[in-house]
């Protein structure tokens, strides 16, 4: 994978994590999937709710694995997540996210989440 698309795709991670923590410009489809520590929510509409529904947090990202990947057969990109997240006033937990984007023929403004796993460690 060449060095600008890996930049890219740590970018769009870094900017999901802060869209959440400022519930602006979510990325997600209508066919999006969001499993959330075991609760799931299927399409854009459902998923912003979801995060409506939320307390504020506080994303703080450790690191970010970029890879190129293939889901339901096209070209995508995965990004593996690792930080600490608080919501209101809790201490901050651990968190590992697996995010599916893409599509990978486009530039990264056009990329949309197809998929993503949120998992308190």
């Amino acid at each position: 994978m060449e060095e600008r698309q890996t930049r890219d795709i740590v970018e769009f991670c870094q900017l999901h994590v802060r869209s959440v923590d400022q519930r602006t410009e979510l990325k997600y489809v209508e066919q999006s999937t969001l499993l959330w520590n075991g609760t799931m929510a299927q399409g854009g509409e459902q998923i912003l709710g979801f995060y409506g529904r939320m307390p504020s947090s506080r994303h703080k990202l450790e690191g970010v694995d970029a890879q190129p990947g293939r889901f339901e057969g096209e070209p995508c990109y995965v990004g593996i997540v690792r930080g600490t997240v608080s919501y209101g006033d809790c201490p901050p937990k651990s968190f590992v996210s697996t995010l599916i984007f893409g599509p990978a023929a486009v530039p990264m403004e056009q990329w949309r989440i197809l998929n993503e796993s949120f998992r308190f460690l």
